[in-house]
């Protein structure tokens, strides 16, 4: 059977982990989006007689290599959207005014929470307006704040993963690879993956309505990519070093597929 996009949409129910953008009720790529999306699932706000549903194949989610070598969950090339300022809202540090000197309309003044962060990046030489994650250390990612909303920051791939476990989470993960530069990250990313599996993709083997609803073509937890992103993260098709990742996401148990046509096996051939 092919697994088409008609039929297993990526943009479906679990689609950037349920919330697409930084404006909605949760935003998307982030742990308070996985507990959110976890509790509607264990509601049965998604059940559907069709197995897997329709709409929610898996859930999805995006990830990127920091400066550092940290991944961490993040879909954009630019950092410019997930913590755009406003050009007429003051720098300040506070995310509200102090409203001071009497004049109480202050008080309902909202502070861009980032601009400082944005400033100091900016006096260390990185340009917002361009920089992309691969440009920031995760500690200076992490003084950012998505959406400008106070304490919600870009979560590594490690947090994600103990979240979905704490979430009670019953649907299978789709790790989409945006882009890992470095060995030491690509094996990072397949031993946080291997951990998952062998933890509680184990426990999720023995739930029968988990098990109704699991994506096959990934089991609990595989990887997808666009062909050229996946080669630009684990070398060109036929490449040694494509060899070698292939054949090691093979001894692990680990699924690759392309996004959107996922009857095509990334590790086939290894």
């Amino acid at each position: 059977m092919l697994y088409l996009v008609h039929t297993h949409p990526d943009d479906g129910i679990g689609h950037r982990v349920g919330f697409e953008g930084y404006t909605g009720t949760q935003i998307e790529n982030t742990i308070p989006a996985v507990r959110a999306l976890a509790a509607a699932d264990a509601a049965g706000e998604y059940t559907s007689d069709r197995i897997p549903a329709v709409h929610f194949p898996f859930i999805e989610f995006d990830v990127r290599e920091t400066k550092d070598g940290e991944l961490v969950l993040f879909h954009d090339i630019g950092l410019k959207l997930a913590f755009a300022l406003d050009d007429e809202l003051e720098e300040e540090e506070n995310y509200r005014s102090g409203g001071g000197g009497g004049d109480d309309k202050g008080s309902d003044t909202i502070i861009n929470i980032n601009a400082k962060p944005l400033r100091d990046l900016a006096e260390q030489g990185i340009d917002w307006h361009t920089a992309s994650v691969e440009d920031l250390t995760l500690e200076q990612l992490l003084t950012l704040h998505l959406g400008g909303r106070e304490g919600q920051h870009v979560p590594t791939l490690k947090e994600f993963l103990e979240a979905c476990v704490e979430s009670g989470v019953r649907r299978s993960l789709a790790v989409e690879i945006k882009s890992i530069k470095t060995d030491p990250a690509r094996l990072k990313c397949l031993e946080l993956l291997t951990w998952y599996l062998d933890t509680y993709g184990k426990l999720l083997d023995k739930d029968p309505l988990a098990c109704k609803v699991q994506y096959k073509p990934l089991g609990w937890a595989g990887i997808i990519a666009f062909p050229h992103l996946f080669c630009e993260s684990f070398g060109e098709f036929g490449s040694v070093e494509w060899r070698t990742w292939a054949a090691e996401m093979k001894k692990r148990g680990i699924s690759a597929r392309c996004v959107h046509f996922h009857y095509l096996n990334f590790t086939t051939g290894a």
